[in-house]
């Protein structure tokens, strides 16, 4: 491999890895900056741009590159072609972007969604309010807990019999 194939592997690669460790640095300072809200409709507005992502693209990130590596000649026209087609795809993914956002309660906030289901339902509407969290109980342990009494049990180590005396057997008998 050449010093310039090395160069862009490393390039390719750092964005790479980039692209994963850019999350795990933005989105604590954005749930803090947006608060719990506001990061619910920022991660819902990200999901419903990766749907729509994909009628943008309509496989052109996967058999572009094999068109355009495999052309000797007319790579331009390929590339031309793509984006031109990727810019008419543009109309049919905004439609289909504000008819998902019509029926994303996050995006559009609850009162729509409560205001279709009462249309549905030809008028009957219920609404129930979410019930407040419960409190949170510190459950640290407990896992090791139920694991380590799983563990003695299962090998035999540590336990008693009815009578007193110790038990031997278990899963795994290493008294032999």
């Amino acid at each position: 491999m050449s010093a310039r194939g090395a160069a862009d592997a490393g390039w390719v690669y750092g964005a790479h890895v980039a692209r994963y460790v850019s999350p795990l640095l933005l989105y604590p300072v954005l749930t803090r900056r947006l608060g719990l809200e506001g990061f619910g409709v920022f991660a819902s507005a990200i999901a419903l741009a990766l749907v729509v992502s994909v009628v943008v693209d309509y496989g052109q990130s996967l058999s572009g590159p094999r068109d355009v590596a495999g052309a000797v000649e007319g790579r331009g026209v390929l590339v031309g072609q793509a984006l031109a087609m990727r810019g008419v795809l543009i109309l049919p993914a905004a439609v289909v972007g504000v008819g998902l956002a019509a029926f994303n309660p996050v995006l559009e906030g609850a009162s729509g969604v409560v205001a279709r289901q009462c249309a549905a339902a030809g008028g009957a509407c219920w609404r129930v309010a979410a019930e407040p969290p419960a409190a949170i109980v510190d459950a640290t342990g407990c896992g090791d807990a139920f694991n380590a009494g799983f563990i003695s049990a299962w090998l035999g180590v540590g336990a008693t019999s009815s009578g007193g005396a110790p038990r031997t057997g278990g899963a795994l008998d290493f008294s032999r």
